[in-house]
């Protein structure tokens, strides 16, 4: 189509008049109400709240502590620890008690009397005296458990140890005037181990002389 045949737009004063307003073009833009600010304005005013705090953890429950249940412990334990050792006692004093040879002493004879004796002999060319000092030195020196003729004095039972006994009122240390004796005593309730050593001067057949030492050992009940 030509430019010649468009048709012609025609302007006519009824168009509407433009109303110029001054506030729209006011210095200050913050005096402007903007939609935004307006939508600003209508909202309500929401509180803020924190999260609330994580509820602590359930502790547990403290033990409360009891002393009867203490004292009753400490009871069981002393009693048990003391039926162990009465026990361990008891054994022990239901066995000889042990004893040492003398030195290079020769075993001549051995004898088992009964289930709660034995007896045991030795020899030696060595005195009376020196056999003596060495059982001193192991049971010590008794004060007054033997009475002169080489028995038990049971008033004075408890006082063990070794002594030397003359035979003659007027003390010789000649041998054969005077014996040693020793005696160990072990008690337990109605358990005693005792033991005794009998130490004398022997002559033989053939004139030789020489020492005997006797040893015996009961245990057991009385």
């Amino acid at each position: 189509m030509d430019q010649e045949d468009q048709p012609e737009v025609e302007f006519t004063e009824d168009q509407p008049e433009v109303e110029y307003r001054e506030d729209e073009y006011a210095e200050d833009p913050s005096q402007v109400a903007y939609p935004e600010d307006q939508y600003a304005e209508e909202q309500p005013e929401v509180e803020y709240v924190p999260p609330a705090a994580a509820a602590p953890r359930s502790a547990r429950p403290r033990r409360r502590f009891h002393p009867l249940l203490a004292i009753g412990v400490v009871v069981v334990v002393v009693v048990v620890v003391g039926l162990v050792v009465y026990l361990y006692l008891r054994a022990t004093h239901s066995t000889p008690l042990p004893f040492e040879a003398y030195p290079h002493a020769t075993l001549v004879a051995k004898q088992t009397v009964n289930s709660h004796s034995d007896a045991v002999t030795y020899t030696t060319t060595d005195s009376v005296q020196d056999v003596l000092n060495f059982y001193y030195g192991l049971y010590g020196q008794a004060q007054h458990p033997i009475l002169p003729n080489g028995n038990l004095d049971e008033s004075n039972a408890q006082d063990t140890g070794c002594v030397k006994v003359y035979t003659e009122d007027k003390p010789s240390e000649a041998p054969g005037h005077y014996f040693g004796r020793c005696i160990v005593e072990d008690p337990f309730g109605d358990l005693t181990r005792t033991l005794t050593i009998a130490i004398n001067h022997q002559v033989n057949a053939d004139k030789t002389t020489q020492t005997a030492i006797q040893i015996k050992r009961f245990w057991g009940g009385k």
